[in-house]
């Protein structure tokens, strides 16, 4: 029995030794970057926020398009794909909107979450004006699609969950 309790007082220093060696960080290791400010990405007439995030179906990013006759135009929120350099509007779209507004700073969210938000293009919508684009985190690469409700001064993340930088 004695043995036994020696042979596993023998291994508590290996194990030590393990659990210390293996959480000092190498030289090689990657460095966590957040991300602390963004810019405008336009094609055409959309207009999003970079960096963009990684999906399974590659770089997308979230904001607004205008479309339609010079008139009669409509801006509508959705997601861009750069590699196919598609727009897929997501169901909000209003002809009162403007198409200068920038947001780009600090929001708290629903969730509680602080984080960089980036958005281009004020929508007039029936809950308020509203700026589509990504929340990034404070602490990892990563980021949300969601909206800014300017009336409730609040960022909104549409339930997608946080992505990594593309």
């Amino acid at each position: 029995m004695w043995s036994r309790i020696r042979a596993a007082l023998l291994l508590v220093p290996v194990a030590l030794v393990t659990l210390i060696a293996g959480s000092v960080p190498t030289a090689n290791a990657a460095v966590i970057v957040p991300v602390t400010s963004c810019t405008k990405f336009t094609s055409g007439t959309v207009m999003v926020p970079a960096p963009f995030l990684q999906t399974i179906y590659g770089p997308i990013s979230h904001g607004t398009r205008v479309s339609g006759p010079h008139v009669n135009q409509i801006a509508e929120a959705g997601l861009f794909s750069s590699v196919a350099n598609s727009f897929n509007p997501t169901g909000i779209s209003t002809s009162s909107y403007s198409e200068s507004f920038k947001l780009e700073t600090n929001f708290g969210s629903s969730d509680g979450v602080v984080g960089l938000f980036c958005g281009y293009r004020k929508l007039e919508t029936s809950y308020g004006p509203v700026v589509f684009g990504i929340q990034y985190s404070m602490s990892n690469p990563t980021g949300r699609f969601g909206n800014v409700n300017l009336l409730a001064n609040r960022f909104f993340p549409d339930g997608g969950g946080w992505l990594p930088l593309a």
